[in-house]
């Protein structure tokens, strides 16, 4: 009894709301019932009780109490009364499944029209439109491992990436590979880590390559984890391979990638090897094929592989709650019974049909359907941004709202309680907009330290130093100009008329050249602010700018390795 005390509550408290109209319209009944009647003037005292009916009469017919007594439970139902949670398991099917994708430049082969890369994007289409059910991953790596997504049950999302994923991805903005070569190993380490960090104890993992360079190393860490997490094999290519033919722009000649040695690279692709690394992880091997019967194959139930099982782990009790709510609507069919004798439904029914619900915009109307971030969020789609910033509770979408509403002052105070590179490289832009230069140098300077290969804020920072630096020159020629003046003033006169226009002249030219340098001072300004309004919306160059900070975050743990390897293909 106590921890039903303790539990108690309203899941949509604000439907007690709807008790202030119960109150007018019962007041209104009221004054009408009590109202004298104007029949009292016609009629002769001595008749009224045998001609109208009186008032203890009706009272007793009256549906006022009948009328409170459903409303009141109908908001009760409403606002979901509740004191139990609802236990629930943690994964009631697993049915985990980490993607491992080879994003080395050997996907540009063209063995397979057009080429490995696009087969492998339109089977991995394929396979996550399949996926109705449980959470999923996705990992590529070359020379290192990055993470796409983690583990979730959203795979339109993953598909909406497949697109932006190149070799390129994993490559600097010059085409500089970060961590050159193919090593599989740092990619099956962390899918392993991806499982226990969403504590999934079962999971599959699916391996899309066309070569295992680090073999032996790979295979130790596959066996190691071979019962709880089985490794299957889609091979993308043919046995006798192709030259890489190297992305270009339209207008330029076709390139194909060589060696060391000026000779053509044409990888191919070994399916004896591939097949042996799947059986000796637990799992099954199959070439890519142009239907699905390659992804049936590899995905299937099979009841004598360990792939498919699915474990019930302990339930607990999370924030859902059971609803006690309905069962008060049982208590209001009776009453809706008794309504139907004298007609005071259909009145009710009608009285709702009549009725709308007035346009409110961020209001308690809204707030009994919508979240405030997500009337926040509306807000934003349809270019409010002021609104937006003013529901947001998440801080940093409310400050991501005040910047794009120009409001940079709050977006830097709350930019300034996040500790993270992002926050740094946000609260940069904020400042650089307040012409803040120093200070956003100094916030620029805080991200590369935590993140050395963050492109944005390397970009972000030489321009605001070129700024700061012509400001400066600006402000030193400004100077020396009112020094000069200031001399020129301090001169003895000599009342001759030729010196005093040369000397007019010369002050009007140099108005003309401050007016200039103002003009041009005013275009660089104009320039930086388009610059800093520029918001990246490329998936891929926001997916390469994820993989560098991943990258250079496990650098800075040691999790990294320089690959031995040679070949950057």
């Amino acid at each position: 009894m106590i921890d039903v005390l303790n539990n108690f509550h309203f899941l949509r408290p604000l439907w007690f709301l709807a008790l202030f109209p119960c109150a007018l319209l019962i007041g209104m009944l009221l004054l009408l019932q009590y109202r004298k009647s104007t029949w009292d003037q016609y009629i002769a005292p001595e008749l009224m009780p045998h001609l109208l009916v009186s008032h203890d009469e009706r009272q007793r017919h009256s549906p006022i109490s009948l009328l409170v007594l459903a409303w009141l439970l109908a908001v009760l139902a409403l606002a979901g009364p509740v004191w139990e949670r609802l236990p629930q398991p943690i994964a009631e099917r697993e049915n985990a499944l980490v993607i491992i994708t080879d994003m080395s430049r050997s996907l540009y082969a063209t063995d397979v029209r057009p080429n490995r890369l696009v087969r492998m994007r339109r089977k991995l289409a394929d396979l996550l439109e399949q996926r109705n059910e449980g959470v999923t991953a996705m990992v590529v790596y070359a020379g290192d491992a990055n993470i796409v997504t983690p583990l979730t049950d959203d795979a339109d999302n993953i598909a909406l990436l497949l697109p932006s994923l190149s070799p390129n991805t994993l490559r600097t903005a010059e085409g500089i590979a970060w961590s050159p070569g193919s090593r599989l190993t740092p990619a099956l380490k962390m899918a392993v880590q991806l499982f226990r960090d969403s504590g999934v104890t079962s999971g599959r993992i699916l391996l899309v390559t066309d070569e295992i360079r680090d073999f032996n190393e790979a295979s130790n860490v596959a066996r190691e984890h071979q019962v709880a997490f089985p490794i299957s094999v889609l091979a993308v290519g043919t046995a006798t391979g192709a030259p890489i033919e190297l992305p270009s722009v339209s207008d330029e000649p076709t390139s194909f990638l060589k060696d060391n040695e000026g000779r053509l690279v044409i990888p191919q692709v070994d399916f004896s090897q591939l097949r042996s690394f799947a059986q000796g992880a637990d799992g099954r091997f199959s070439q890519m094929t142009l239907n699905d019967a390659d992804i049936h194959y590899l995905l299937s139930n099979d009841p004598l592989s360990k792939m498919n099982e699915f474990q019930l782990i302990d339930e607990r009790d999370f924030d859902a709650w059971i609803e006690e709510g309905p069962w008060l609507l049982l208590i209001l069919v009776p009453l809706v019974a008794l309504s139907f004798r004298r007609g005071w439904i259909m009145s009710a029914a009608l009285v709702v049909v009549l009725v709308k619900p007035p346009e409110a915009h961020a209001g308690w109307w809204d707030d009994l359907w919508e979240g405030r971030d997500q009337q926040a969020m509306d807000a934003l789609d349809r270019g409010d941004a002021a609104t937006a910033a003013e529901l947001f509770e998440d801080p940093d979408w409310k400050a991501a709202a005040q910047y794009r509403n120009e409001d940079f002052k709050q977006a830097e105070q709350t930019y300034r309680r996040g500790r993270s590179p992002t926050h740094h490289y946000n609260l940069g832009n904020t400042l650089a907009h307040q012409q803040r230069l120093e200070e956003a140098i100094e916030a620029y300077d805080q991200v590369l330290e935590k993140a050395p290969d963050h492109a944005d804020a390397v970009h972000n920072k030489a321009i605001v130093e070129q700024l700061l630096q012509q400001q400066q020159e600006q402000e030193q020629e400004q100077e020396q100009e009112q020094q000069s003046q200031d001399d020129k003033s301090k001169s003895p006169d000599d009342d001759n008329q030729e010196s005093q226009s040369q000397s007019d002249e010369q002050q009007q030219q140099e108005l003309k050249e401050e007016r200039e340098q103002q003009i041009t001072q005013q275009e660089q300004e104009e320039a930086v602010e388009q610059w800093l309004n520029r918001v990246p919306d490329s998936p891929g160059e926001l997916l390469q700018r994820k993989f560098q900070i991943q990258h250079a975050e496990r650098r800075k743990k040691g999790l990294t390795t320089a690959s031995q390897q040679e070949q950057d293909w």
